[in-house]
């Protein structure tokens, strides 16, 4: 059972039921975070959110500013943390005022010494840089046909992704699919372990301090530290409970999972052959990629920033440092990693011969038809959403949105097309980041982001410790939440891009796949990935790459196509380990986001199957979510998720397996004899 601070307390208490003094000493040190903090901090961070002619100042020249920036609020940093932590702030009777302190008690990598400190943001710019900056052989360079430049294939430039994307040469692939690695992972695996090593010192030395059922036994060096920075990243979810907690909802998952597994498994052996693809085996990972029709990847963008030196401030896990781009942001980009398998709707949809849901085609056709009235612009795109949320009576983008924002990629050298949503702390200024195409995947990812900025615009009102999101994950379950709607073939048709719907048993069992390969494929990869970090921070993993492909056998039944061993560090070939983005998060939200979807739609007054409901202009569902967003941090998860569904507060998955009912019958019924799960000897090299 998930244990949390408000279960000593009936009701969780507004700031201003607190008593005379307790409630200005919460003000009085608010307004100091305010004034010393904050407003500092926003100079900082409106240098690392570049906009205008910022864009042409390109990573290599900013990075000495940056490091220098973080080391000059970090001696900042200390010196709040001990005036916020130096009196007994734990003898507070209210428990909201003593909450606001217990969330200042974390100072994160300042705590480490100035030289430890300038050397941990070096070594993870040098692993984005190299990750960034990868190449690998072009298998199809002719130097009689083709220009020199065409010779190496960049990563960012979306030469390889898109090959992932078209691709059906099976020993194209691997060479790719190897080259990739030794370009990234076999090339940052020294420098990710001393990351580890900084990591954890710093985990170790930051003090915190909790009188409630949810504490953790701190037992670092100075007696009052995280144990090592694994543990720090699940302190936000607030719960002792908390890895058993997953582990249980990934139980609850697993059946669906392997049938999925089975049954896209089943497709790839009639595609490819017994000889690629064992019909009893895991998957070969380097096939997941591939898409006969070469279908447009959808994008995940880092929602939450940080103010730049200032994590006692924002205590959420942002950085002043560039973020990698995930490489799903490349358009029309296949992937290399076997998370998503959206790529493989070409050879999976169960009715070919039915509607496809897909208006990308008609959004491209309107983009490039000059002087129409339906002309589709990066504008119109946000402009769309933004009447989403007024539908439900929510708010507007504020002037500063749309002046500030980067919504189009621009004609600058040093531009990157990654997705990015910002809270500046700055009244109105909120900002996105991102290259906008005419395509149903960016048309979805907009109204994700603007979900994303609708939280910050609903939680400003809180005290500044408080603005943030309930978790993590419910940052990125609310934009995800959004989009069961605007995916419907009802919305899309509503919003006047699809010309008609077809309502039939074959049309909704197509668009169900479709979900389901990025949704729940998704699942495994994201649970594992931290797993495989929590068991390296805390030290028990001698042999990482060992370590990383047991787990994805065992969770998400995929292997490598050429032996692997330990000079290989395939973790690292993916962004979100150089880039140090916990995923336990999107495993947490992709859970969510089905749950809070139920309620949204019970608020809307939907009537029929989850998976058909669009919440469109439902004042009743925006009040209801628009309470949820106001509340921030202010309460822990549990106790936020048990007011949004009148419920216990538990992470349920009953409303995602409710959505992909009708999908999980069907799957059941085509797999016939076919082998449900997976066998392999050897977890290093495919059977």
């Amino acid at each position: 059972m998930t244990a949390t601070c408000a279960q000593t307390h009936q009701s969780w208490p507004q700031l201003g039921d607190a008593g005379p003094s307790e409630r200005d000493l919460a003000l009085e040190h608010d307004g100091l975070l305010l004034a010393s903090c904050v407003v500092p901090g926003r100079a900082g961070l409106s240098r690392a959110v570049p906009a205008g002619d910022q864009l042409q100042r390109n990573r290599g020249h900013r990075l000495p500013e940056q490091i220098a920036e973080f080391q000059r609020f970090a001696v900042f940093q200390k010196e709040m943390w001990r005036q916020a932590t130096s009196f007994a702030w734990k003898n507070l009777t209210d428990p909201l005022v003593k909450r606001q302190f217990q969330k200042l008690a974390v100072l994160d990598d300042a705590f480490l010494p100035k030289d430890q400190y300038a050397e941990f943001f070096r070594i993870s710019a040098d692993m984005e840089d190299i990750y960034s900056q990868a190449k690998v052989d072009n298998l199809s360079f002719d130097p009689a046909i083709h220009p020199v430049h065409l010779q190496t294939l960049i990563h960012f430039s979306a030469d390889l992704t898109r090959i992932f994307a078209s691709s059906r040469n099976v020993e194209e692939l691997k060479k790719y699919w190897v080259g990739w690695r030794d370009a990234t992972g076999k090339k940052i695996r020294s420098q990710y372990v001393k990351f580890v090593e900084l990591s954890n010192e710093a985990a170790q030395a930051n003090g915190k301090s909790r009188d409630c059922p949810t504490s953790l036994t701190l037992t670092g060096p100075t007696g009052a530290g995280f144990n090592d920075r694994g543990e720090q990243w699940r302190e936000p979810y607030e719960s002792l409970t908390f890895k058993d907690d997953m582990a249980e909802q990934w139980e609850i998952l697993r059946p669906f999972y392997l049938e999925m597994h089975a049954y896209v498994r089943m497709k790839l052996v009639k595609f490819y052959g017994e000889e690629v693809v064992k019909p009893d085996g895991p998957i070969p990972a380097h096939l997941l990629g591939t898409d006969v029709r070469g279908r447009h990847s959808k994008v995940r963008g880092q929602a939450n920033s940080r103010l730049p030196g200032c994590t006692l401030c924002c205590p959420l896990e942002l950085s002043l440092l560039p973020r990698i781009p995930p490489p799903e942001c490349v358009n029309g980009a296949g992937n290399m990693w076997g998370e998503s398998w959206n790529h493989l709707q070409g050879i999976t949809r169960p009715f070919p011969d039915k509607q496809d849901v897909d208006i990308t085609p008609e959004m491209v056709r309107r983009s490039v038809s000059e002087g129409s009235v339906q002309n589709v612009t990066a504008i119109q795109m946000f402009k769309i959403s933004e009447d989403f949320f007024t539908s439900l009576g929510m708010k507007r983008m504020t002037p500063e949105f749309w002046h500030y924002s980067v919504l189009e990629k621009q004609e600058v050298e040093a531009m990157d097309c990654y997705t990015m949503a910002w809270n500046m702390w700055a009244n109105d200024d909120f900002r996105l980041w991102h290259c906008t195409v005419p395509t149903q995947e960016d048309l979805v990812l907009v109204h994700h982001m603007m979900g994303n900025i609708q939280y910050y615009q609903h939680y400003a009102n809180q005290i500044f410790p408080f603005q943030f999101g309930a978790n993590p994950g419910f940052h990125e379950a609310i934009g995800e939440v959004l989009e069961l709607s605007v995916v419907t073939p009802k919305h899309l048709h509503k919003i006047g891009f699809l010309d008609k719907v077809e309502n039939d048993t074959e049309t909704e069992i197509n668009f169900l796949m479709s979900m389901a390969l990025e949704k729940i494929a998704f699942l495994p990869f994201s649970y594992l990935i931290d797993l495989w970090r929590w068991d390296v921070f805390r030290g028990s993993v001698d042999n990482l790459n060992d370590r990383w492909w047991q787990l994805r056998l065992q969770y998400q039944g995929l292997c490598p196509p050429v032996r692997r061993s330990e000079t290989d560090f395939d973790p690292g070939a993916n962004n979100h380990v150089p880039g140090n983005t916990p995923l336990i998060r999107h495993f947490f939200s992709y859970i969510l986001q089905f749950q809070l979807q139920d309620v949204l739609c019970r608020e809307a007054g939907h009537l029929g199957p989850l998976h058909t409901c669009d919440i469109y202009g439902s004042h009743a569902a925006g009040d209801k979510l628009a309470g949820l967003l106001r509340l921030g941090s202010s309460m822990p998860w549990q106790d936020a998720l048990a007011w949004m569904t009148g419920g216990s507060g538990k992470l349920d998955a009953r409303p995602l397996l409710n959505y992909f009912a009708p999908l999980r019958r069907h799957i059941r019924d085509s797999l016939g004899n076919s082998t449900v799960g997976w066998t392999s000897a050897d977890y290093n090299i495919c059977p």
